[in-house]
C-alpha cells in the first residue's frame, strides 16, 4: 500500500552539488486535488547571470522565500479554465467521488454565492 501523496512540496534548490556552471533551479511541486496529478514547476530565471555560489544561493534564497509566502497564502500555479459549483457539497462531490480517469484535466474551482 502506498503513502498519501503531499499536497505541497516546498521549494528547494537543486545547485548541482555545487558546481557553479551547472544548471541551476528552484523546484516545488503541488498536488491539484481535482485531476491528482502533481505539478512540479522549475525556476531558472536568472542564475545563470550569476557567477559565484553565494551570488547564486542568495538569488535561491530570495526565490524561495518569495514562493513559500505565495504558496502558504493559498496561490497555487494551475492554470485552469474555470468550473462553478452551486455549493460546497456539488465541490465535495466532484474532488472526492470521480474517479481519475473520468475526471477532467485541469480544472479550476469557482464557487457560485461566495463558498
Amino acid at each position: 500500500m502506498g503513502r498519501k501523496a503531499k499536497e505541497i512540496v516546498y521549494p528547494h534548490l537543486n545547485d548541482c552539488k555545487g558546481d557553479v556552471k551547472g544548471k541551476w533551479y528552484v523546484e516545488y511541486s503541488v498536488l491539484n486535488k481535482i485531476t491528482g496529478e502533481k505539478v512540479r514547476p522549475r525556476i531558472y530565471d536568472g542564475f545563470d547571470k550569476l557567477t559565484t555560489y553565494k551570488e547564486k544561493k542568495a538569488h535561491a534564497d530570495k526565490i524561495i522565500k518569495e514562493y513559500t509566502q505565495k504558496l502558504d497564502s493559498g496561490w497555487r500555479p494551475f492554470e485552469n479554465p474555470e468550473i462553478e459549483f452551486e455549493d460546497a457539497l456539488a465541490y465535495y462531490n466532484a474532488i472526492t467521488f470521480k474517479g481519475k480517469k473520468t475526471r477532467k484535466k485541469s480544472l479550476k474551482i469557482v464557487m457560485k454565492n461566495g463558498l
